[in-house]
């Protein structure tokens, strides 16, 4: 006899709406496996979806069904950031008493993903009975609201009363972020990388040759930007229309993203998950090579890059953090510094740990590759 799984319901912590959506595809894939076969797929009732901002995907089908489950706006939590910066609200109240009225969902759901802002997660672990599901993508301390000690304190105490009692199974989805968890808490915590799993579309190139590069306004990346399209201007019948996704007026699907012969990427963090949902989609992705890639892969603020706060690289206290080998190159000085000459070969290492290089299937030191690759 086939055995009967319980209707579920799911509620998530995820301030990113891509993220959101390949977590969501991830635990489903999940709940099929382990139904089997020969039992029927696990229904579920309800999926809540707590202060995700649907951004990237605004007026897409992902992006509609993502915000009609938006039960707890964005705009709430960085209302709260707001007010712990402003000394109007205190940690501990964020804990005792903001959570529970934002989030009431997040305590009694049967299935509980508490992803970004994971600092978030030692607060729900005190109201929760049940074993939560835990994953990272960002820096750990993304978004933390204050350089108190005391609130520092009480984070990194009750991060590892919750990894010691197990009231979460973590993951992380960024080879370079457990490197950063490892040297801030001493925690190892295992890779599970974002694999695409919600995206049906693929690649389906028009007859025209055209590459697309992807959306990214940052501003070490206006430079390369220009310097490309000023290329491609100059180039006496070049072999390819290049398009820029900021220039479009709405978001893209990815069906209308498959469209297109190639996709280039300005990383501007060691993963990006779009990344993996061009992958996903067989879109063939081109990168710059390395040195040039090293002026914008390690931009990202949500990172612990260049423009984050110092906060987000601390360290747990010696009495807090569990022991580990230190690896060769310090895991976050060179993020800090926007001179390329500094920490070269520190940088060097920590880009193998980046999912831009190993996953592309075409990387480029130059513009002027973009003519060879475009055939």
């Amino acid at each position: 006899m086939p055995s009967i799984l319980p209707r579920l319901r799911i509620a998530m912590l995820q301030f990113h709406d891509g993220t959101a959506w390949e977590l969501l595809s991830s635990v489903k894939a999940a709940l099929r496996s382990l139904s089997g076969l020969q039992n029927p797929e696990p229904t579920i009732d309800q999926v809540q979806l707590f202060f995700t901002q649907v951004k990237a995907l605004r007026n897409t089908e992902m992006g509609v069904w993502l915000q009609q489950h938006v039960v707890a706006e964005f705009a709430t939590l960085k209302a709260m950031f707001q007010a712990v910066q402003e000394g109007r609200l205190t940690m501990e109240e964020v804990g005792q008493v903001w959570l529970p009225h934002e989030a009431k969902g997040l305590e009694d759901a049967e299935l509980v993903i508490c992803s970004e802002p994971m600092w978030l997660c030692p607060y729900l672990r005190l109201r929760r009975s049940k074993v939560m599901l835990g994953v990272l993508h960002m820096a750990l301390l993304n978004e933390f609201p204050t350089t108190n000690e005391g609130d520092l304190w009480s984070f990194w105490s009750g991060f590892k009363s919750m990894l010691e009692e197990r009231r979460m199974l973590p993951s992380v989805a960024c080879r370079t972020t457990i490197e950063q968890v490892a040297h801030q808490s001493g925690w190892q915590l295992p890779y599970v990388p974002f694999i695409g799993l919600g995206i049906q579309t693929r690649y389906a190139p028009v007859e025209e040759r055209r590459a697309l590069i992807f959306r990214n306004n940052r501003q070490n990346t206006l430079a390369f930007r220009s310097a490309l399209r000023m290329f491609v201007d100059s180039t006496e019948n070049f072999p390819m229309k290049v398009m820029d996704m900021n220039d479009f007026k709405k978001a893209l699907s990815f069906e209308e993203i498959a469209t297109f012969h190639c996709v280039i990427f300005v990383p501007h963090g060691p993963n990006a998950l779009r990344l993996s949902d061009i992958y996903a989609a067989n879109i063939p992705a081109v990168v710059p090579e390395e040195p040039l890639v090293q002026n914008f892969v390690w931009s990202s603020r949500t990172f612990g890059g260049y423009d984050a706060e110092t906060r987000y690289l601390e360290r747990a206290p010696p009495e807090l953090r569990t022991q580990t080998d230190a690896p060769a190159f310090h895991a976050s000085n060179y993020l800090q510094s926007w001179s390329i000459h500094r920490f070269i070969d520190d940088r060097r290492y920590w880009y193998q740990f980046t999912e831009s290089g190993p996953r592309c299937l075409t990387s480029c030191a130059s513009t002027r590759c973009l003519r060879f690759c475009s055939f």
